[in-house]
């Protein structure tokens, strides 16, 4: 009963995946104890390896995000990078330092913006207009910084 109650779809909706996996983990235990207790010994041996194997990835899941976090990384970037990695720590490892790149870029990115930006005022300051930086770069290229 027990199962079938956390098994629908709104119960699904409201808890979040890992406490589902837990209350899935303490079901197959009692399970296996019910089980053990009634007399059904392979139904018991059936459901506590079920839960043994759940608990071990439990386990593995946990020792992986230690590892992220021992390496600076805060724990919602490790469980992230270790969901999109689908629990492969060497795959999350790449995921978060292609994340890390991506960020650098973009400050860059926003660095030399904001660089063109005020070069393009200091230019256009006779006419209090801002000057197109690439205009400016292709007019240079051409040798026409001479009498600017």
């Amino acid at each position: 009963m027990a199962r079938t109650g956390i098994e629908r779809d709104h119960v699904k909706i409201l808890l979040c995946p890992k406490l589902l996996e837990k209350l899935h983990l303490r079901l197959e235990l009692l399970e296996g104890a019910v089980a053990y207790h009634s007399g059904q010994i392979e139904k018991s041996r059936k459901a506590l390896l079920s839960a043994k194997v759940k608990f071990i990835q439990h386990l593995n899941q946990h020792e992986a995000t230690s590892i992220l976090i021992d390496l600076c990384y805060t724990p919602d970037e490790a469980n992230r990078a270790l969901q999109m990695s689908n629990g492969d720590v060497a795959g999350a490892i790449d995921f978060v330092i292609e994340e890390d790149a991506k960020e650098v870029q973009k400050f860059i990115g926003l660095n030399q913006q904001r660089f063109e930006i005020q070069e393009g005022k200091l230019y256009g300051f006779q006419s209090n207009k801002a000057v197109d930086i690439e205009k400016w770069k292709k007019l240079v290229s051409f040798g026409m910084n001479d009498g600017l």
